[in-house]
């Protein structure tokens, strides 16, 4: 039970993670239609668009990973995994898990490493407006351990609960499976 509301807990962290993000994407557009205009419009681009487009990029794709699992929507292998029963896939996704750990490890592992060594030589980026390169270190970090947290909060969900129906996904009246496919 506390594992289910442990598990239950990181999901509302990696939900409220997407939504608050979410707005970044916007804020990317307007940063890139300001510069446009500076640069064509006005001939005066700015020396610090892009390169806050990039940082403001990476730091929500990378966060947004927990988000996306959360949601069950990264990328994976629909074309072979939808033909198996729930029954199966749950038994794919646990005996799966060993990897993804080890991966998801080795990010946080060598993502600590990476942002430590920016934190303490103070690393910027090359250029005349040369912003602080931490900040998106540690976003790599923070966003390696959500992903981590809201694996293991699936696998748990994944473990405790069973499907809720045992039917092949051919057999189905139609609706859209997980994938999206019909």
């Amino acid at each position: 039970m506390l594992f289910v509301k442990l598990a239950k807990a990181i999901g509302a962290t990696n939900r409220v993670v997407g939504i608050v993000l979410a707005p970044g994407l916007f804020v990317i557009m307007l940063i890139g239609t300001f510069e446009v205009v500076a640069r064509y419009v006005f001939d005066s681009p700015t020396l610090w668009a892009w390169q806050v487009n990039v940082m403001i990029f990476s730091a929500t794709m990378l966060l947004g990973g927990g988000h996306a699992l959360l949601e069950n929507v990264h990328v994976k292998l629909d074309i072979l995994y939808n033909h198996f029963r729930p029954s199966t896939r749950r038994i794919l996704d646990v005996a799966t898990s060993p990897i993804v750990f080890l991966f998801l490890g080795m990010m946080l592992w060598q993502g600590w490493k990476m942002a430590a060594l920016s934190i303490q030589r103070d690393e910027h980026s090359v250029g005349l407006f040369s912003p602080p390169l931490y900040y998106n270190r540690v976003a790599f970090v923070v966003a390696a351990a959500l992903v981590f947290l809201q694996f293991v909060a699936t696998i748990i969900l994944t473990i405790k609960h069973p499907p809720a129906q045992e039917s092949h996904p051919r057999e189905t009246t139609g609706e859209a499976t997980a994938g999206g496919a019909q």
